[in-house]
């Protein structure tokens, strides 16, 4: 939170967007916060997939739309940066800002880069798993009535799938803290405040260095990465010992 402020960046808007839009009020326009959201930055998306397994096809469909007739506006208001970013490869450059093998890449892209080198096939096979492990979780959290947590872990995937994720992709660690805080899980607050804990530096300015490093990250770039396994296996393991519990 700290670094998207800090860089005048847009994530705390696609958080409130999609958190807004599918924990508000049921209407027939549920969806359209979220097909905002996704055509301002592609990865809000993964929540359509999540809709799609969760049997929410009419709230799909209106993020699909609003996806489509948002893209298209942008194409009429700007068709030269239209036309340069959708069909010039601009969106599939994720290196386009900072090398994907970078430390500054926190998602498993930037895992795989560095260790294993930039080579797109290798990457998506374990993105890929990871994605449908995540979704398969994710469904059956939410069909224990756990909106939330369910949400929160489509969204902080979102990030770790990405080609490219710098920290302040990972807002979605603030939904947790919530959730945590609430249900008293206080090693697990421990924990995330661990990993992503911040100081608030200087404003932006023309004599402003670089962004500082948040939380564990400063000491390794896989910290997100592998928070994120982590919360991922407990949920899994903590909804399969409850339904465990509920068999007779």
């Amino acid at each position: 939170m700290r670094t998207t402020f800090y860089l005048g960046q847009i994530n705390v808007v696609l958080l409130a967007l999609v958190l807004l839009d599918l924990t508000g009020r049921p209407c027939r326009w549920r969806g359209a916060g979220l097909g905002l959201a996704a055509a301002l930055k592609l990865t809000p998306l993964l929540f359509v997939v999540f809709l799609l397994l969760t049997g929410r096809r009419r709230e799909a469909g209106v993020a699909v739309g609003t996806v489509v007739a948002a893209t298209g506006l942008g194409f009429a208001v700007a068709p030269a940066d239209s036309v340069q970013y959708w069909l010039r490869g601009t969106f599939a450059a994720a290196n386009r800002i900072s090398d994907v093998a970078g430390t500054s890449n926190h998602s498993l892209a930037g895992l795989v880069a560095r260790t294993l080198g930039e080579t797109v096939p290798v990457y998506l096979m374990p993105a890929a798993l990871l994605t449908a492990v995540t979704l398969a979780v994710a469904v059956r959290v939410y069909r224990r009535g756990e909106d939330l947590l369910a949400l929160t872990v489509v969204g902080l995937a979102s990030a770790a799938v990405a080609p490219f994720a710098w920290s302040h992709h990972f807002v979605w660690c603030v939904p947790l803290l919530v959730l945590l805080v609430v249900r008293r899980a206080w090693l697990g607050l421990a924990a995330l405040l661990l990993v992503a804990a911040a100081v608030v530096t200087k404003l932006p300015g023309p004599a402003v260095g670089p962004v500082p490093a948040t939380g564990a990250i400063s000491l390794q770039p896989d910290v997100y990465l592998a928070g994120f396994a982590v919360l991922l296996t407990a949920t899994a393991l903590l909804h399969h010992r409850r339904n465990r519990r509920m068999v007779p």
